[in-house]
């Protein structure tokens, strides 16, 4: 059975939308929405991140031979731990950028290249566009 795991984060101007949703359809209106996008095809994941800027940005960011994976998945549990601590303090955190909770299951095994990518969309976020988790 084909999942589907939607995570899109609602940033400033240069992002759109937040929300973590799960499908066994598809809904094209939904995905041209998305920020970030991660699938599980028989238990192989794999993330899209829908964002102009940030494939420029991969492009000049350590490899990820560079890291591993347990420490990429450390790394992205604190985010996403941050991120939606901010979803649900709005008075505090602009609720334009932290919009909606990203669903990010930490006993899922996602691998290396999911959390590569998160870890790295989480960077993005940091030095392009100002946000600070730490």
């Amino acid at each position: 059975m084909k999942k589907i795991f939607y995570i899109s984060i609602l940033t400033s101007v240069f992002l759109f939308g937040c929300k973590a949703t799960k499908s066994t359809g598809n809904n094209s209106d939904k995905q041209k929405k998305e920020v970030v996008k991660i699938e599980d095809a028989k238990d192989k994941y794999d993330i899209i991140i829908f964002d102009t800027g940030f494939d420029r940005f991969l492009a000049t960011a350590k490899p990820k031979s560079f890291y591993t994976e347990s420490g990429l998945e450390a790394k992205n549990r604190r985010y996403v731990q941050i991120w939606n601590e901010r979803v649900h303090n709005p008075t505090r955190y602009n609720p334009n950028i932290y919009e909606q909770e990203i669903d990010y299951d930490v006993n899922k095994h996602y691998g290396l290249d999911v959390n590569y990518k998160l870890y790295q969309y989480f960077q993005y976020l940091e030095k392009v566009l100002g946000q600070r988790f730490y």
